[in-house]
Formats: C-alpha cells, structure tokens, sequence
C-alpha cells in the first residue's frame, strides 16, 4: 500500500476528492512509494483565503512572540534533523549525509531573521549564538558594517 499525500489548509489535511493526483517516485528504486493530490484552482484558493484569514493574528504577534516561533522552528529541525534527512533521501535520492547537511543550512538560515529581533535593540543585547554579530544578523559581515 502506497502511502497518499494530500494539502494542509488552515493547519488541518484536506479531506476533499482531489480532481487530479500523481504517483510521487522512490528516485533509488523507480517504485511508486506514495500518490499526492494536485490541487485545482478551487483548493488554491481555499488556502489563499485560510493564509489571508491568518495573517492579521501574525501580523499583530510581537517581534518577542515571532522569535519564539522562528527559534521553536529551529529546535524542531535540529531535534528531527535525521529523520528530515531520510525523508529527502527518499523523495529525491540525496545521499543521507547530504540531506542531512540541507537540514542543517535550513537550522543555520532560519536562526537570522529571529536574531534581528535581539539586534532592535540595544547594541549589547545577546546573540542567538557565538559569532554572531548585529550587522551579521542585518546581512552585512563585520567587515562591510
């Protein structure tokens, strides 16, 4: 039984008759290893309105309660870095330790945009980490600040 991948709109599966679908390859093997829905214009639209419908709940979110988020983030990818690694494995035929690595540029990327927060404020406020600098987290090496 091949495992069936479907949308998440407004945070819950989509549980509607996709119109169209595909067979998603093991790139190693060449076997159907899940179907996914395509979605039609009329599912787009669906999440378009969830994404539009939720965005005024971030948008009043504090700069503090983002962070939060974007660091939560970056714990979750480090605390499932392995088993992100085996997922892309399958899905694109990546060797494990390459997956692995994409896992750990996603972890170092997402850390900036939640590093600006402590760069609004005083210029002696704490870093997410050693070596990391304002300017830095503001897309300017040291050098060019």
């Amino acid at each position: 039984m091949t495992e069936h991948i479907t949308h998440r709109i407004a945070g819950k599966p989509w549980s509607g008759p996709a119109e169209r679908t595909g067979d998603v390859f093991d790139p190693a093997t060449g076997a159907v290893r899940a179907t996914v829905d395509f979605a039609s214009p009329t599912e787009v639209d669906e999440a378009v309105r969830a994404a539009a419908a939720a965005f005024p709940g971030w948008r009043d979110t504090s700069l503090a309660g983002r962070s939060r988020v974007l660091f939560r983030f970056r714990e979750l990818l480090a605390a499932r870095q392995d088993e992100l690694a085996r997922i892309i494995t399958a899905e694109h035929g990546k060797v494990v330790s390459d997956a692995a690595g994409e896992v750990a540029r996603a972890s170092r990327t997402s850390s900036t945009p939640a590093a600006r927060r402590n760069c609004s404020r005083a210029s002696t406020a704490r870093t997410p980490r050693p070596g990391w600098t304002c300017t830095r987290a503001r897309g300017r090496s040291a050098s060019s600040a």
